[in-house]
């Protein structure tokens, strides 16, 4: 795993844009901080802070659900689909991609 620990901040407005802000702390050290601003329209938006062309498309599925589809250099690298538990305290990633399935759980603090 290439990252020891991280967090992620989600804010919401309320015209529908989202802002995801990643920290993620390497096993080696040092932080990879990341910003990702986009609407739940399926329409590629830039991630901020990777020095490649890196894009996520988010699109709601139901109330909670959602999916999203990242690119690297306009390829399709990931599919995500995030849930949201009904107490909105728990988001559960479950991602499937170049490098096989993956389950992350981030609890609200």
């Amino acid at each position: 795993m290439p990252y020891k620990r991280g967090s992620r901040t989600i804010s919401a407005l309320p015209d529908g844009t989202v802002t995801i802000i990643d920290d993620l702390v390497r096993n080696r050290g040092g932080v990879l901080h990341t910003e990702w601003t986009g609407k739940f329209d399926g329409l590629d938006y830039q991630v901020q802070g990777v020095e490649v062309v890196l894009t996520n498309a988010i699109r709601s599925v139901s109330e909670r659900t959602c999916e999203l589809v990242q690119k690297l250099d306009g390829r399709i690298i990931a599919r995500v689909r995030l849930e949201l538990s009904a107490d909105g305290r728990v988001l559960t990633a479950t991602s499937t991609g170049n490098a096989g399935t993956a389950t992350t759980v981030y609890r609200q603090w």
